[in-house]
Order: C-alpha cells, then sequence, then structure tokens
C-alpha cells in the first residue's frame, strides 16, 4: 500500500506544480525509485482513460474519503480501489 501512496502524493504534487516528476520521486524517500516512478508514468500515461472510468463509476462521489489520485493509481494498477469495490480490467485498450 506505500507504493500507492506514495505514487498518489507524487500525483498531487504534481497538480499543484511542485516540481517535476523525476524530483518528486527522488524527493518523496521512498525505497523503491524504479517502482515508484513506473506507476506514476504509467498512470499519467493512461490517466484520460482512468478519468473516464472514474467519472462512468461515479466512484468517487460514493467514496467521499477516496482521494482522486489514489483511486487513479490503484485503479491503473488493477487493484482494488475501495473495500467491496471491483477492480477496473487492467486491461484498457
Amino acid at each position: 500500500m506505500a507504493l500507492y501512496s506514495a505514487a498518489a502524493a507524487v500525483l498531487e504534487g504534481l497538480e499543484r506544480g511542485q516540481g517535476g516528476i523525476k524530483s518528486l520521486v527522488y524527493n518523496s524517500r521512498f525505497p523503491h525509485v524504479r517502482q515508484l516512478y513506473a506507476l506514476v508514468a504509467q498512470t499519467l500515461r493512461y490517466s484520460p482513460v482512468l478519468e473516464k472510468l472514474l467519472a462512468g463509476a461515479a466512484l468517487l462521489q460514493a467514496e467521499k474519503k477516496l482521494q482522486p489520485q489514489l483511486a487513479k493509481v490503484r485503479g491503473g494498477a488493477g487493484g482494488p480501489l475501495a473495500a467491496g469495490d471491483s477492480a477496473i480490467p487492467p486491461c484498457l485498450g
């Protein structure tokens, strides 16, 4: 779970304009930099598709505490989005 939380923090930093991908990943102090960078890069790559899926599923309205960045990261990785929810299929198109 730490990987997904770190990736969500990097995505949030990118949205706020706090730095670039590399600087935010390296400054995150996450021990597995390659994994974190790969997850963030793939999430950004599929971001338009993930946003459409999240909007269509109305997941963020149903799960008030779920951060949008964490939903993108967990959904893009094929992991469960919230307790009891099914995962977005890893095949995105």
